[in-house]
């Protein structure tokens, strides 16, 4: 399962990235839109590739998520949908909603999640004003982070057991003022089962579904023990979230960056002071997944605005690698996103293919001076595969794989512009 760390979650947008919204709502696979300040549009909009809500208020009319599209929502932004549809019956392998630590999404109406993933990470907040139907014919998960808030004002249907996947021993909370019906597959609300630290509070029945009973209020909850901290009224719509974004986050990395120095790699990093941090580690990566800390110590230096400044320095790496950050505070654990290898795979510096291995989408890169003007992607066998336009200037974009792919080898292969082709290697696993 991929953990809620493995998409972009701060700092800016990403090289290439469209800054305005599209005029006909048609968000395309292998597009990325990252929108900073607040805009609003009634149109109906289809997602098949990423739009990150960098800062800000954005409000979009009736919205369709397709398997292949995502939504970032950034530390402090907030998105507000007027409905919410997932495309049913397709099963998807990627996180398509995710809501950073600190960042909000609201759902006005129905939420119609069908099969897609998401991750609230650490204090995300997800309002759905209207009824969520989770009824899904295709298995999906929902990762639920330390602090994270989940309100819905209507009743919510789902058919799938161990529904929340913690990512954390922290508190979390849901609170469902409807009712909740699991449907042919009665089982538990979390997979930590009767372990679980979410605070449950249902404020109408609960019918097929198991949750553990030391955090939970079922019927008849008056009391708001079991919701979050800064809570001062439940019997709003909404009000709960609107008091829990005026708290301030007790930890979130507000900046994580690489810059390669000589045969060395400096990292930077900015992390807030509202709690006071007990460890900042430096992980790594050859697959951009599975991550190990490394062993240096980073550098403390006074920062401003209420941050704390941190500085680590390794080796060049041989091979191509990926880093993120990890803090801690107490029992609250926050990563920062992940860092794209500083040397490209196939060791060129003027394009990079990311993440290796791939499932089913890659990132290609090349920087403004390497003026490639196609990306085409064969077998070992040399067979034409896919062909895709790079914007001009360099820039990142992302491709997807058609499901038609075998699993295996494949090269991206770089051309156009009057320069030598550059290839390089990317393995897809399934």
């Amino acid at each position: 399962m991929p953990s809620a760390s493995d998409a972009q979650c701060s700092g800016s947008c990403s090289t290439g990235a469209l800054t305005t919204l599209p005029s006909n709502g048609i968000i395309a696979a292998g597009t990325n839109y990252c929108i900073s300040g607040t805009t609003s549009s009634t149109s109906t909009f289809t997602i098949s590739g990423t739009l990150v809500i960098q800062s800000g208020t954005v409000t979009l009319g009736a919205t369709s998520l397709n398997s292949t599209g995502m939504i970032v929502v950034q530390t402090g932004a907030q998105l507000i949908l007027n409905g919410l549809t997932g495309q049913y019956g397709v099963a998807s392998s990627v996180t398509n909603v995710l809501v950073c630590s600190g960042g909000f999404l609201q759902v006005t109406g129905s939420f119609l999640q069908y099969g897609l993933n998401m991750e609230l990470n650490s204090y995300g907040i997800l309002l759905i004003t209207g009824s969520w139907n989770a009824f899904a014919a295709t298995p999906f998960y929902v990762d639920i982070g330390a602090g994270a808030l989940v309100e819905d004002c209507g009743a919510l249907t789902l058919d799938n057991d161990d529904f929340f996947t913690e990512t954390s021993s922290s508190t979390s909370y849901v609170f469902i003022r409807g009712s909740i019906t699991q449907g042919a597959t009665p089982g538990w609300l979390s997979s930590s089962e009767g372990s679980s630290h979410i605070n449950l509070t249902v404020q109408g029945s609960v019918s097929g579904l198991s949750y553990a009973a030391a955090t939970s209020c079922v019927n008849s909850c008056a009391s708001t023990s079991l919701l979050p901290p800064g809570t001062t009224t439940t019997s709003t719509c909404g009000s709960t979230s609107d008091s829990y974004i005026l708290i301030t986050l007790p930890l979130y990395i507000i900046d994580f960056s690489e810059e390669p120095s000589g045969g060395s790699l400096d990292f930077s990093a900015d992390i807030n002071t509202a709690l006071p941090v007990n460890q900042v580690w430096l992980q790594s990566s050859t697959d951009g997944h599975s991550f190990t800390t490394l062993p240096e110590v980073g550098r403390e230096s006074t920062g401003t605005g209420g941050a704390a400044h941190y500085s680590f320095t390794v080796p060049m790496p041989v091979t191509s690698t990926y880093y993120r950050l990890m803090a801690t505070s107490g029992s609250i654990t926050v990563y920062s996103s992940i860092l794209v290898p500083a040397v490209a795979t196939g060791g060129s510096s003027a394009a990079r293919v990311y993440p290796d291995p791939a499932t089913n989408f890659i990132y290609l890169q090349q920087p403004g001076a390497a003026g490639y003007t196609q990306a085409v992607v064969v077998n070992t066998a040399g067979q034409l595969m896919q062909v895709n336009p790079l914007p001009a200037g360099g820039g990142t974009i992302r491709l997807d794989l058609p499901a038609r792919l075998a699993a295996g080898m494949y090269f991206v292969r770089f051309t156009g512009g009057g320069l030598t082709p550059l290839t390089v290697p990317v393995l897809k696993t399934q």
